[in-house]
């Protein structure tokens, strides 16, 4: 049983390494201020805030950055960019870097080539590269000539694929199709 021990641990060891998780990084600030009324080593970051973590680039107004949950509340012109295609803009970004999960709100504009879509609430799981808006929005696809409506809709940016749900309106200058529930690849 010893062995076995042993070798339990070892798979464990190597099963967290390769969870391993990055920081998000501060690229820029006009200003910083640490805020402790938030929680230890919070900080406020005001004009030009920059963040990067792994592939993405983040920017904001001014932002909330807590180093110890490596998670960070961004505020105004918030803006993610994603590779050489993906672009988020929003009011306001509530971003996890160990789940890799992005939380906007307000004013929702999602770009990937030729794809836009806008709502009000959007969260955003880079690892699955998933998008999910719930509360209403509207996705141009603008080489298909199509505009879509829907109550909710999960869109996968690798593979280009939505799925939309409730109140579905699929609108083309040739035809219009209403249902509950939408699958559409472009």
């Amino acid at each position: 049983t010893g062995s076995f021990a042993i070798i339990l641990m070892v798979f464990l060891s190597l099963a967290a390494f390769g969870q391993e998780t990055s920081q998000i990084e501060i690229l820029n600030a006009n200003s910083l201020e640490y805020d402790e009324s938030l929680g230890k080593n919070a900080k406020r970051l005001i004009g030009d805030v920059q963040f990067k973590h792994d592939d993405a680039l983040m920017f904001c107004d001014s932002a909330y950055f807590y180093s110890e949950s490596n998670s960070m509340d961004a505020y105004g012109h918030v803006r993610i960019v994603q590779g050489d295609s993906l672009r988020l803009y929003g009011d306001s970004l509530n971003y996890n870097g160990t789940t890799r999960k992005a939380l906007l709100r307000g004013n929702i504009k999602l770009e990937n080539r030729d794809i836009i879509l806008t709502t009000s609430y959007l969260d955003y799981d880079r690892s699955l590269n998933m998008a999910y808006y719930f509360g209403g929005g509207t996705v141009v696809s603008q080489e298909e000539n199509n505009t879509l409506v829907s109550d909710l809709g999960y869109y996968y940016t690798e593979s280009k694929s939505f799925n939309f749900k409730n109140n579905v309106v699929l609108t083309n200058p040739e035809y219009v199709i209403e249902g509950d529930t939408l699958p559409v690849s472009y």
